[in-house]
């Protein structure tokens, strides 16, 4: 029907785990843990207690993995080994009527999750119309901003520490170097054609955190002076102690003019965002990205992705924000994502007239709650 809603259900992904009974005798596509780990991140604080350190982080994937090798009924026969999880075929079942408590508590974890996954995407595609409507057509310029290993080496108290409290130093250490890029856009002339940002926190498999932002421009002749220019500013950002060539990133590049030369953007890596997000040292991802026809051939456990051509426009930009929402997990009281509407360059005066307009609003507002109140008085 034209003009409805796109229904957002990634639960048909999860099938394999008959979550639902209205998925009863429909044959599931991602049968192995290998296909969901492929397009999912399925990563959740548990909560045994009220302060940080009753908090754990878990893979969700892992905790239904054991389930299935041991499953409730029989003596446990011990820890997995989880190098073959992504090989194994998925025959636990997660169903509505569950008794056993554990298996009853996995599946409301993986509900959840998969519910935070598809809100997440509705509000990316949400913030995204909102700046459509009113700048028209967009390009979009995503990074990947990660803290180094030189600055994880360098803070090893963090193994000490709750996951929680160690989850909050590194988003707190990643929000300062963000917040230092945004004012230096906000003051700078030649970022005058961006209209905005959306920005998530998202943890790879390994519980590293890491900033996935999408940058929009207004109009879509952009070439790669903005990509370097933004990756020099993340740079720049850096602890004095800390080398250039120990920071790392990706940028996902829509159009084939946006990309710069390595040699200027040291430590990131290109990537199409057609080959999902996934953990950025990965050899074998890079291997995709550049040489995807060597793929089948070279690496045998690659033979099953599908490498999606994603255009710069608004179909390929919401199918990168699924795909951007399919990582995305909830991280207790860390705001996992943001948006902005306003990142354009203003010179001074314009800023001046600006603050004194919302300054002129509020006062306008507050008089307005006075004169009803002296109303009601009266009355």
């Amino acid at each position: 029907m034209v003009g409805k809603k796109r229904q957002l259900d990634m639960m048909k992904d999860f099938i394999a785990f008959n979550l639902r009974k209205e998925d009863y005798g429909y044959e599931a596509k991602l049968k192995y843990y290998g296909d969901i780990s492929e397009r999912y991140t399925l990563v959740d604080l548990n909560s045994s207690g009220t302060s940080d350190k009753s908090v754990s982080l878990s893979n969700l994937l892992d905790d239904i993995y054991d389930l299935q090798l041991n499953p409730p009924s029989f003596p446990r026969r011990g820890n997995p080994n989880y190098r073959y999880r992504d090989q194994t075929e998925i025959l636990v079942s997660l169903p509505i009527e569950q008794s056993n408590g554990r298996s009853k508590y996995l599946r409301e974890r993986l509900v959840k999750s998969i519910k935070d996954k598809e809100d997440t995407e509705q509000s990316l595609n949400e913030h995204y119309q909102r700046l459509t409507s009113q700048h028209g057509s967009l390009s979009l310029l995503p990074f990947a901003f990660y803290l180094s290993y030189e600055w994880v080496e360098q803070h090893k108290d963090l193994e000490k520490k709750s996951p929680q409290e160690a989850l909050k130093l590194s988003t707190e250490e990643l929000k300062r170097r963000f917040d230092k890029i945004i004012k230096k856009m906000k003051s700078n002339k030649r970022y005058t054609p961006v209209c905005g940002y959306s920005r998530l926190i998202l943890v790879d498999e390994d519980f590293r955190p890491f900033y996935l932002v999408n940058f929009f421009f207004e109009g879509g002749d952009l070439n790669h002076l903005l990509v370097s220019d933004i990756w020099n500013q993340w740079l720049e950002s850096r602890p004095t102690n800390e080398r250039e060539d120990d920071q790392c990133g990706c940028f996902y590049y829509f159009e084939s003019q946006h990309k710069p030369c390595s040699d200027d953007v040291p430590g990131l890596i290109m990537r199409s965002p057609g080959n999902r997000i996934r953990h950025f040292e990965n050899e074998r991802d890079i291997l995709i990205d550049e040489f995807p026809s060597l793929v089948g051939s070279y690496v045998s456990s690659f033979k099953k992705r599908i490498v999606k051509a994603l255009t710069n426009t608004p179909k390929g930009h919401k199918a990168f924000f699924q795909l951007q929402a399919m990582r995305f997990n909830t991280l207790g009281n860390i705001r996992a994502i943001s948006f902005s509407d306003d990142l354009t360059y203003r010179t001074a005066k314009e800023k001046k007239e600006k603050s004194e307009k919302r300054k002129a609003k509020k006062e306008d507002v507050t008089n307005t709650g006075i004169k009803k109140k002296n109303k009601v008085a009266r009355d």
